[in-house]
């Protein structure tokens, strides 16, 4: 607007965007439950979701082993999601009790740690997460400017390590990723993006994915399977997946695999750039990609 008794030209900047885990926004307190394994936190609204994303987020290593339980379809539309675990890593057991969260909305564009792992959980380390899909109206969408690398993108996990477990997840989630510093290693998958070490099983994808960046990896279920120690089980895709550059991998299911691949298929459809210099398939982009992959 114009003051005119100051002669200055002021802009007024955009509010900046709230999440379900902010001051304000989230609960504070859980429906019920103390978290233990007999009596999980039980979680009914998307404020008390929030409430779970913040207490991780700014406390990780004191909720570690404890018990989440979804008790209802869950709607974040109205705020932008905050993945559980970009700060430190989600370690406790997840059950969402075959319930759909929908509309979650994930905007990252930066360089900061944070930026790196995202999805519904950013990062899992020796925990669980099962029983829940991702629905209608969620994307994952990320910029990611620094060279810290690797970096996970999913839609339901970013980054899976140590002996994590994603169990009977699903996803329709887009997630879009782009990544403007080409020393490689991001990794976009339909459920999990990074699978450094742990198992995926009956998961399924039927998001799309898209991915902007040099020695990429691209699945339909899980981007990279890096480690000996990854398994892929009873799994499937439905999504399409786009690669915009080449000198990366491009799978149906996994666009690399180090780990195994057990009963899985993919029809979604792969749209690359028309270059030699790339891996591609339909069940895997490149199997063993280092060490001993088996699909």
């Amino acid at each position: 607007y114009f003051d005119s008794s100051a002669q200055a030209i002021k802009v007024r900047k955009p509010p900046t965007p709230t999440s379900w885990s902010d001051d304000g926004v989230r609960a504070e307190a859980f429906q019920d439950g103390d978290g233990s394994e007999e009596k999980p936190y039980q979680i009914a609204t998307p404020a008390e979701l929030g409430y779970m994303d913040y207490l991780i987020n700014n406390d990780w290593n004191n909720y570690k082993n404890k018990h989440y339980k979804l008790t209802a379809d869950i709607d974040l539309s109205g705020n932008l999601w905050m993945p559980i675990g970009s700060s430190g890593a989600f370690m406790g057991t997840f059950d969402g009790g075959n319930f759909t969260i929908t509309n979650m909305q994930i905007q990252l564009d930066g360089d900061d740690a944070t930026d790196r792992f995202a999805g519904l959980f950013g990062r899992v380390y020796n925990g669980t997460v099962k029983n829940v899909t991702v629905g209608t109206g969620s994307k994952v969408a990320a910029n990611y400017t620094g060279g810290t690398f690797p970096i996970g993108y999913g839609g339901v996990v970013g980054d899976a390590y140590g002996a994590s477990t994603i169990e009977n997840c699903h996803s329709s989630a887009s997630v879009n990723a782009a990544f403007t510093n080409d020393s490689g290693y991001g990794c976009v998958g339909g459920i999990v993006g990074y699978l450094e070490k742990g198992t995926v099983k009956n998961c399924s994808n039927s998001g799309t994915i898209t991915v902007d960046g040099i020695s990429s990896y691209a699945g339909g279920v899980v981007g990279y399977n890096s480690n000996t120690e990854g398994k892929v089980g009873n799994c499937y895709n439905t999504g399409n997946i786009e690669g915009k550059k080449d000198w990366s991998y491009y799978g149906g299911v996994a666009g690399a695999n180090n780990g195994t691949i057990e009963n899985c298929y993919s029809c979604g459809i792969l749209i690359l750039p028309n270059s030699k210099e790339m891996s591609a398939g339909g069940l895997v982009g490149d199997n063993a990609d280092f060490d001993g992959g088996k699909a």
